[in-house]
């Protein structure tokens, strides 16, 4: 990602440079003598147009490509025969314009992310208020509630307590260091911010670092030592994320998008979300720690020669650092009581547990129970839990048999887990602390993660727009080669170019895009919209290769442990990996768990054909009519 700090160094250095210098970067030619390039120079003195033009083209090249591709579908017309083609071509403009000043960092992400309130109107794509209202609908509620709820256990370090405690209790050899630094940063991101725990396992990391390193071990084992336990920390906050639905944004702009575009689709319950990700995450998870317990530490008890140590030793040097634990002498043994005396101190500097943590822990698992089990969780083939045999009722019963006037369907949804979570921070800011104020302060809340709420809102909006202009429909007809194949085949393909672009690109805009495209594919050619949507989405969150592929992915390599090359190498393992897994997975008891293995009538929404046709005809060339 580009910056501004890094863009103004950028336009120093050119600022120094001779013109042999700057002729040779804007020719890409190979270097020339200094009286060679002072023929040309002319080109390039300091106060020439063509010479600021080339450093300000250096300097923003998102801002000018994002700008381009904007300008380019302004007069470009991607399906002409539809009444609707200049807002999908507006749409696709704004959309590229959006990914690219992301992937760039030209503006602020969350500034970029309000582009569409400013440009969507002007396109005729959607309405002032119907933009804005995807910047506060229920989601943007119920995550700022789990964010406050966060902060709330950050600002009486409950989060610490729980890290050193997991830690001590999985033990503090360097591989079970790396296996406790696994479990916490996943069990963590199910229900705080991925981000945040990220933000608090790297000082515990460096901390555990700078402590081994004053010991008897060498200097290289800490630098290895470090990068295996900042990986480790990245895929488990990653693949953490997708435990729960409030694990990640991603998840809950899926969900909604869902429900949005198919208003009579079962919902996706706490339960049946964490009944496909919760097995997916953890068998990763393990072989995720195989490799690396194998790759650093040598797993299967031989000596193994890392390539990727900045410092060149001796082979004796890397079979010390290399034995098994139990067999890893003085050094390891050291390591040990080094790591076990630093949690044990951090551990009783916090003190005997208070009661302001007490509360606020008893609230946070109150909320989980009622977010878990709030709605019904059924079994079987059948969705409605009044007829199945098999089936958990959720406690929303309680409240909805009240709703005579509505529908049972809007009875169903009537009571969302936004007003679950908005209810119960609300004793954090009327319990006192015994301080003179409550457990929870409004100053405390100006630190609430905006520009992910406003991140999530420009992701609705997208999406929002893509389904109103009909570009998800002619996006999703593009798709025809593959009507007729397997759908198992489909989503395989489909999982392939869905980790191909989550690798450049954030997972709430990835999500916000293809589940609009892929539900109307998926209506198109009558495979149930679960079976590719859900699956795809997870997808978006096991990205690994570069910095950009996610935040967490960007703060661990702020620690310049990683190159690129070094953050990709071990990162295309585990895409692979993911991408195998995922589709395994769902095929093997995904599909069952949401009951996704046919196509089913409310699947069938004639507004996501292209164009819209009979319900009974078969609008792409090999799809099946849906079932009587």
């Amino acid at each position: 990602m580009e910056d501004s700090s890094s863009s103004s160094s950028q336009s120093v250095e050119l600022d120094d440079r001779t013109t042999a210098d700057i002729y040779n970067d804007l020719s890409g030619a190979p270097a020339l003598d200094a009286d060679v390039a002072d023929e040309d120079a002319f080109y390039f003195e300091a106060n020439t147009p063509l010479r600021k033009f080339g450093k300000y083209v250096l300097t923003n090249k998102g801002l000018i490509i994002g700008l381009l591709f904007f300008i380019i579908f302004c007069g470009v017309r991607v399906n002409p025969s539809d009444p609707r083609n200049v807002e999908q071509s507006l749409c696709i403009g704004i959309t590229l314009l959006m990914i690219v000043w992301w992937f760039s960092n030209t503006l602020p992400i969350a500034i970029t992310a309000l582009i569409p309130i400013a440009l969507f109107p002007m396109a005729g794509i959607l309405s002032t208020a119907k933009v804005t209202a995807q910047y506060s609908n229920n989601i943007i509620f119920l995550l700022a509630g789990s964010f406050v709820v966060a902060l709330a256990i950050e600002k009486w370090n409950l989060h610490k307590r729980l890290v050193y405690l997991i830690l001590l209790k999985v033990g503090t050899s360097k591989k079970k260091i790396l296996a406790g630094f696994m479990i916490v940063s996943a069990v963590l991101s199910a229900w705080m911010s991925n981000v945040t725990v990220a933000l608090i396992m790297l000082p515990v990391v460096n901390t555990l670092a700078q402590n081994i390193q004053k010991s008897k071990r060498l200097g290289i084992s800490t630098e290895r030592l470090e990068r295996a336990y900042l990986l480790a920390i990245a895929w488990a906050c990653s693949v953490g994320g997708t435990f729960t639905p409030i694990g990640s944004p991603a998840n809950l702009v899926t969900i909604r998008l869902l429900r949005s575009l198919f208003p009579t689709s079962p919902e996706i319950s706490f339960l049946q979300w964490m009944g496909f990700t919760v097995p997916l995450g953890v068998l990763f998870l393990v072989i995720a720690y195989l490799y690396l317990a194998w790759r650093y530490f040598s797993l299967f008890g031989h000596v193994r020669k890392v390539d990727d140590s900045p410092t060149q030793v001796s082979s004796e040097q890397y079979a010390l650092f290399d034995k098994d634990d139990d067999a890893a002498g003085d050094d390891d043994d050291q390591s040990d009581v080094d790591a076990k005396l630093l949690f044990q101190t951090k551990l009783k500097a916090l003190g005997p547990m208070t009661i302001q943590e007490k509360i606020i822990l008893a609230d946070f698992i109150l909320l989980i129970i009622l977010w878990v089990f709030r709605a019904d969780f059924v079994g079987g083939a059948d969705h409605d839990c009044t007829t199945a045999y098999n089936c958990l009722p959720g406690w929303h019963h309680l409240f909805t048999h009240r709703l005579s006037f509505a529908s049972s369907e809007a009875q169903g949804i009537y009571l969302e887990d936004s007003a679950i979570t908005i209810l119960l921070i609300l004793p954090l800011f009327i319990i006192p602390d015994g301080k003179g104020k409550k457990l929870m302060t409004w100053e405390k809340t100006v630190t609430l993660p905006w520009n992910v709420l406003w991140l999530v809102g420009g992701g609705f909006a997208l999406a929002e727009g893509i389904e109103e202009t009909g570009l998800a429909q002619f996006l999703a007809s593009q798709l025809s080669g593959l009507a007729g194949a397997a759908p198992a085949l489909v989503l395989f393909v489909l999982l392939i170019l869905v980790l191909i672009v989550a690798n450049v690109a954030t997972n709430i805009a990835i999500a916000a895009i293809i589940v609009p495209i892929f539900g109307a594919f998926a209506a198109q050619v009558f495979i149930n919209p679960f079976f590719l949507v859900i699956p795809a989405a997870v997808a978006t969150s096991y990205a690994f290769m570069m910095p950009t592929s996610s935040p967490i992915n960007a703060i661990v390599f702020t620690s310049k442990k990683f190159d690129v090359k070094k953050m990709a190498k071990h990162g295309s393992v585990m895409t692979l990996l993911a991408l195998a897994l995922v589709w395994v997975s769902w095929c093997a008891y995904g599909q069952f768990v949401y009951k996704a293995s046919s196509f089913e009538a409310w699947g069938n929404n004639t507004l996501l054909l292209d164009p819209p046709v009979d319900p009974s005809a078969s609008p792409i060339p090999g799809a099946s009519p849906p079932p009587v």
